[in-house]
């Protein structure tokens, strides 16, 4: 479920803003530069307005997690710059681009690679952002909804108060639940190694004919506190 995003977004803001831009990395004053203004950050999406400098005839622009792009330039046997151009947007004038699909809390370096009226690539401008992040302080509580139960099929929803920055959910079959206890139980689900953010609904398919499941699901606030843990028993 975790993808790299690739999206369109060029920064060059000076501000030093959680959620917005971090750091920069700026060109020479007499190089082709990109002037973008970050006009709005929340936890899965950004929106930016960006113009190119009068000598830049047009630019390349990606967004991406840098360990990610370095995994792929090494498969690939190329170089960040070389997959900006490859991957990035190419733009020649001012626009305003909503970038979805982020997730939340998480840090993206934002890449242009300028070219001037001959074709030039020029030194790659860079920013760091985070994105936004949902919950509050306060008990995460997850509700549940197991529905649609079929032999070997069910339905499950899942829905996060307000106070939920992340969660996580699963199905456990009865007998092995028992078998590992609880503790064993909850942690297997808040490992599992899919995070979701406010919602989830899945139709988890391969389960057991006739078999009692427990539909288990758990989140935590912003600061990382764990809260109750919801339990929901069903028999496909």
């Amino acid at each position: 479920m975790k993808n790299m995003l690739i999206a369109l977004l060029v920064c060059l803001s000076a501000s030093t803003v959680f959620g917005q831009v971090q750091r920069e990395v700026a060109n020479t004053k007499d190089d082709p530069m990109v002037n973008i203004t970050v006009e709005n950050v929340v936890p899965v999406e950004v929106q930016a307005r960006f113009a190119p400098s009068a000598n830049c005839v047009r630019y390349n622009s990606l967004i991406g997690i840098p360990a990610e792009l370095e995994q792929w330039a090494t498969q690939m046997n190329t170089t960040i710059d070389q997959l900006v151009s490859l991957w990035g947007f190419e733009d020649t004038a001012e626009s305003v681009h909503n970038f979805s699909g982020l997730t939340p809390n998480t840090e993206y370096t934002i890449y242009a690679r300028p070219f001037d009226a001959q074709g030039n690539a020029y030194p790659m401008q860079t920013q760091v952002i985070i994105t936004g992040q949902y919950g509050g302080e306060g008990l995460s509580v997850i509700d549940l909804e197991v529905t649609e139960i079929t032999d070997t099929t069910v339905r499950l929803i899942a829905q996060a108060n307000s106070e939920t920055a992340v969660f996580h959910d699963g199905l456990i079959e009865d007998a092995f639940f028992e078998q590992i206890g609880v503790d064993s139980a909850v942690q297997l689900i808040q490992s599992n190694g899919y995070p979701q953010y406010q919602s989830d609904n899945w139709v988890w398919p391969d389960l057991t004919q006739d078999t009692p499941y427990k539909a288990i699901a758990l989140g935590k606030n912003i600061l990382g506190e764990w809260g109750d843990t919801t339990i929901v028993d069903f028999r496909t």
